[in-house]
């Protein structure tokens, strides 16, 4: 009933009653009502609107089967929808992982404006456990937030329970997406009739009931959602608790680069991986629009849901986006530059700096006086604001990459500057105009030579960006290494206009950052490239470079900076002590370090001799080099999927196949194998090695009936006798087909714990190999993020490659090696120096944002690992059975709960789509989100 209440407005007085359509009176009442529904409503006004039904054999099917049920479909118990095909043709199959809804939300253009999703009766938990659906919903649901239409619209998700099951009278719901606010909570309490009043009150839509009439509409949930992750208050950058804040960052984008693949979804978790929680991501101009004639404005929309996606991977990894514009002058996309609406008056020919790179490694911007040009980059920046302006987590805009770098006459600088300052004056001027509210980055034309010249940006919200490259204060000019620009002070007469050393490969350059700091003290500067563009030089000074340029930046108050991932980069560090990733680089030489890498120190493992405790696995390298790491080192242990145990109670398994067990969609046995009285009405203890059917990751089990009636209960998974799932509810299995399923996880992955078990010395790395309590099977041991040179190992101070550990696989900075066992150590062995303590990793960073999280009115609610037992699937001919033990006993089992029912429902433009789902207790491990168990505090409805 309370799905023909969120479409209708009424009951029809089936409260109870689950039947299909058309099958009683109250149902027959609905079917051939004349009354208004949301449907009529909504055609009336011109709002689009389409139905997904999982696993629905037809369009408008009215009756069930084994995974479709007709009664979570509202729309089929209606004749004037059944009867009426072109609204048929809007009740459709959701498609195999809901791919119908999914391309539909690849574009305003297939998208409607009201979208309704109903799961399946597995995935919304009625069928299946509650793990089931949570993967579900965080597979599903981080798709629907990184669509076309949720990354480019205004969008929302409802998330809700159809009934309470034994959790009083409150049920919960969330408003999640674009258009709702971010972590609002309300203490209010709303009604299913509070849903449709809001889709109502929307599209100013009639009522259709006094129930919807006086229901309250939930338009508290919705409203300015510019709570952006960082931004500038104050004269500081600050997070969203108003902290102020330091940006360190990457590069990213339409470049070639350490973290760009064709896969955003792959680059999105480098990045993560890596410790970055920001970018700076790159656009072509020409990339994104199509047309260089002046009057037509044409934009590359698989070019724009390209950068969408990007944005939609990175900030569901919690990472925070600036979008940057570079133009190109002459490479295959170069549909849109403004070298083609320009004339001689700045820019005669490309100069050096464009020559000197290949066009795919440097996009180079020209600036001159075409209106036209103007009025496209205007264009352009007014579609990508609003387009990403409803993602918290996109924090900024960058105009465009190194506006004046081409060849111009030298005296011309101050006036490039002066023209580029006022276009850009014009471009945010019409960005604030049209509702942008977040920081702004300039690229500045050139200050440095000019800082009198430089002119302070009015718009508190304006950041001065700088670029700064090893050897030179731009990349326009190219010289050789020289040893003193590694030094700090020499850095710092850079920085601050002092005359600079002649000779030794040094210039004579100098800039006037530091002046134009002086002079204008409110204004923000942030450095958005940075790294080091030469190679065949020193590792050390690289990072000696790095480490102070670092260290200039922060003694002079920039609030950010962001690396350059080139071409062909080497080696990415990470700065320990701040636990800030750092160093873009460009060099043939590794750089070697282990002790704490703002000390400057570096540490070769070479010495051979007197290594060896007895009782001890040593690793021996003449370099150990560590990139990117949030320990001083990961080791990990890649278990064998073997020595996994099933356990579980059954009762009245007394004839030959009653029961088939099932795992990961594979008949694996039946039970019992023949005929027998022996556990007639009783219950009996179960055991199965189910090691060769188990895979890392999700895993489903199944116990399917094929005839008859029994029960199970206390199912349990064990791994080398150690329990990793069980659940002690007692479900039936009461009629032929029907199946209760379960869901559990087998992790192959075990990281070591660096304190106990492992020792790093200036000399060595030592293991315990009684390491952990399962470490007594053939595995392999990894050795991840290192560079190592001719490895060896270790015991009692010689070289012994094949007794303990084969060298298995080195590649790309990571060392395995097979363990055939280690039953050769015996358990007192200890390290022959305490282990350090790791560095700290800074926090993760959370699971990011991407989406809001509004509580309506609910209470304190359990999740449950209980299956349900209704679902239907057809009987095929089981395999061989394995070996099973049995128990006998006469306690029965704990009785357990039943799962309820669960509906996903959209909404669409202006708030575009949503999803409703109703069940029991879900909870929610998505990559986009996280339901938090805090919210599930106890607050009933009034």
């Amino acid at each position: 009933p309370n799905y023909l209440a969120l479409v209708s407005g009424q009951t029809w007085g089936c409260d109870g009653y689950d039947g299909i359509p058309n099958s009683n009176n109250c149902t027959g009442q609905a079917w051939n009502s004349t009354d208004a529904n949301l449907v009529d409503r909504l055609e009336a006004k011109g709002i689009t609107w389409k139905a997904y039904m999982e696993d629905m054999p037809s369009n408008c099917y009215t009756n069930d089967t084994a995974d479709y049920t007709a009664r979570h479909n509202p729309f089929v118990y209606f004749k004037d929808i059944v009867d009426n095909q072109t609204r048929c043709d809007k009740i459709v199959p959701a498609g195999a992982n809901d791919i119908t809804l999914l391309q539909d939300l690849n574009s305003t253009k297939t998208a409607s404006n009201f979208m309704w999703l109903t799961p399946n009766m597995c995935n919304d938990m009625h069928d299946c456990s509650v793990s089931v659906g949570d993967k579900y919903l965080s597979e599903l649901v981080p798709k629907i937030l990184a669509s076309n239409v949720f990354m480019t619209q205004k969008a929302v998700i409802f998330l809700v329970f159809d009934e309470p099951g034994s959790g009083g009278s409150s049920m919960y719901a969330a408003w999640v997406g674009p258009a709702a606010k971010k972590a609002y909570q309300s203490a209010k309490s709303y009604t299913q009739y509070s849903f449709l009043k809001t889709v109502e009150a929307n599209w100013g839509l009639p009522n259709i009931t006094s129930n919807d009439g006086n229901a309250l509409a939930m338009t508290e949930f919705f409203g300015d959602n510019h709570n952006y992750e960082v931004t500038v208050s104050n004269k500081q950058l600050v997070d969203s608790s108003r902290t102020e804040t330091t940006l360190i960052g990457i590069n990213y984008g339409d470049h070639p680069g350490v973290f760009r693949s064709n896969d955003p979804a792959t680059d999105a978790q480098k990045i993560s991986d890596a410790g970055f929680k920001q970018v700076l991501l790159l656009k072509e101009w020409g990339a994104l629009e199509n047309s260089k004639n002046s009057s037509t404005f044409s934009y590359n929309d698989t070019e724009f849901q390209k950068m969408m996606l990007q944005i939609g991977n990175l900030t569901q990894k919690g990472i925070n986006v600036i979008v940057k514009l570079s133009a190109d002058y002459d490479t295959p996309r170069n549909g849109q530059n403004l070298y083609s609406f320009l004339g001689s008056q700045y820019c005669n020919s490309p100069g050096n700096y464009s020559s000197s790179f290949s066009e795919d490694f440097y996009n180079t911007s020209y600036i001159g006086d075409s209106t036209s040009a103007q009025s496209h980059l205007i264009r352009l920046w007014m579609k990508i604001s609003q387009m990403t302006r409803n993602n918290p987590r996109v924090i900024g805009l960058n105009i465009l990459n190194e506006p004046t770098y081409c060849e111009y006459k030298y005296e011309l600088g101050a006036r490039i500057h002066d023209s580029w300052h006022d276009r850009v004056s014009e471009i945010i001027q019409s960005l604030r105009n049209d509702g942008e509210q977040r920081m702004i980055l300039v690229d500045e034309a050139p200050f440095f030579e000019y800082y009198e010249k430089f002119t302070p940006w009015s718009d508190p919200k304006v950041i001065s960006s700088i670029h700064w490259y090893r050897g030179v204060h731009d990349h326009t000019e190219i010289g050789s290494y020289s040893a003193c620009w590694s030094d700090y002070q020499t850095l710092s007469n850079l920085w601050s206009n002092v005359s600079m050393p002649g000779g030794g490969g040094c210039t004579n350059e100098s800039t006037q950052i530091k002046q134009a700091q002086d002079k204008y003290p409110n204004q923000l500067f942030m450095v958005t490239e940075f790294g080091d563009i030469y190679g065949n030089i020193p590792g050390d000074a690289n990072e000696t470079w790095i480490k102070n340029s670092i260290q200039l930046f922060k003694d002079n108050g920039i609030t950010g900076w962001f690396y350059w991932s080139s071409k062909d980069t080497g080696t990415w560090i990470k700065d320990m002590r701040d636990t800030a990733p750092f160093g873009a680089m460009k060099s043939n030489n590794t750089i070697t370090f282990v002790s704490n890498l703002l000390t400057g120190e570096t540490t070769n493992l070479n010495i051979l001799s007197n290594l060896g405790n007895a009782s001890s696995v040593i690793l021996q390298a003449p370099k150990l080099g560590k990139i990117a790491f949030l320990q001083p080192i990961n080791f990990t242990k890649f278990m064998d999927m073997n020595d996994y145990q099933l356990q579980w109670q059954g009762y009245n398994y007394n004839l030959a196949n009653k029961t088939v067990i099932n795992i990961n969609g594979q008949n694996i046995t039946s039970l019992p194998a023949s005929d027998t009285t022996a556990n007639n009405n009783t219950w009996k203890q179960f055991s199965l090695d189910i090691s060769k059917h188990v895979k890392p990751g999700s895993n489903t089990l199944s116990f399917i009936r094929n005839y008859g009636y029994s029960k199970v209960s206390n199912v349990t998974v064990l791994r080398s006798g150690q329990a990793i799932y069980s659940n002690s509810s007692q479900l039936e299995l009461w009629s032929n087909g029907t199946k209760v399923a379960y869901a559990f996880t087998a992790d192959p992955t075990y990281t070591l714990d660096l304190d106990n078990y492992v020792s790093i010395t200036p000399l060595r790395i030592e293991v315990k190999t009684d390491m952990l309590p399962f470490m007594d099977k053939p595995a392999k041991l990894v050795f991840e993020q290192v560079s190592l040179d001719n490895p060896m190992i270790l015991r009692n101070g010689d070289a012994c490659d094949t007794c303990v550990l084969e060298i298995y696989n080195k590649t790309s900075g990571t060392l395995v090696f097979r363990v055939p066992g280690f039953s050769v150590y015996t358990l007192q062995e200890t390290p022959s120096a305490p282990a350090p303590a790791p560095a700290s990793s800074g926090g993760s960073g959370g699971r990011g944002g991407g989406g809001s999280y509004v509580i309506i009115p609910q209470q304190t609610t359990t999740t449950s690992q209980t299956s349900v037992t209704t679902q239907t699937t057809s009987t095929t001919t089981p395999v061989v059975t394995p070996s099973i033990t049995t128990t006998t006993t006469t306690q029965a089992p704990a009785q357990g709960i039943s799962g309820m029912q669960a509906l996903v429902a959209a909404i669409t433009n202006p708030w575009v789509i949503a999803s409703m789902v109703v069940a029991i207790a879900i909870v929610i491990a998505a990559a986009a989100y996280s339901l938090k168990p805090e919210w599930f505090n106890e607050r009933r409805a009034e």
